[in-house]
């Protein structure tokens, strides 16, 4: 169960959420709708620990989310902005992620790469390339399409149809 209660966060001079409240039971799923600056992720960096409240409570099973790593190693969180470590590779990424996460699963993670067989060499070099355009990802508010296109049919091996729709998400075991 997701509960939030009177969540306040103001950013400078600049109320973003103000008094909210949302009850979310168990096994339900909910979207989030709303046009640009209305809250959403500001609302879902509260859900999953990354924000801290100014007033009111986020809780997850009855549980504060902010700092609980009890919680928090209950979800995943999928942003739509890029943050990584270019210069890593993706063993060198999964070092990191492994002093982090104390359930980081070696065998799980080899697993993976066996499924999605990333040529490494071919992936810094695009992560390099994503970095280098992230000053226009931030000002139009998302990767260009043909570089997301370019990037997975690189990395993966296939053309994607269509348009690579980047999003948030919350996976949780909740």
């Amino acid at each position: 169960m997701i509960e939030v209660k009177n969540l306040t966060k103001c950013f400078d001079k600049n109320k973003v959420l103000d008094d909210l409240n949302i009850h979310v039971r168990k096994a339900s799923v909910y979207g989030l709708l709303g046009p640009n600056g209305a809250g959403k992720t500001t609302l879902i960096k509260h859900l999953t620990g990354l924000y801290r409240q100014d007033q009111g409570t986020v809780t997850i099973d009855h549980k504060p989310v902010y700092e609980n790593p009890e919680v928090k190693a209950q979800m995943v969180y999928i942003p739509d902005d890029l943050y990584f470590f270019s210069q890593y590779s993706i063993d060198e990424t999964a070092k990191f992620y492994a002093k982090i996460y104390p359930k980081w699963n070696w065998n799980r993670y080899e697993q993976l790469k066996q499924v999605f067989p990333i040529d490494s060499k071919k992936l810094k070099g695009y992560l390099r390339e994503l970095e280098n355009n992230q000053i226009q990802s931030d000002l139009t508010g998302s990767v260009s399409w043909s570089l997301g296109r370019k990037l997975v049919r690189s990395i993966f091996g296939f053309k994607l149809n269509g348009r690579l729709v980047p999003s948030e998400f919350i996976l949780s075991d909740c």
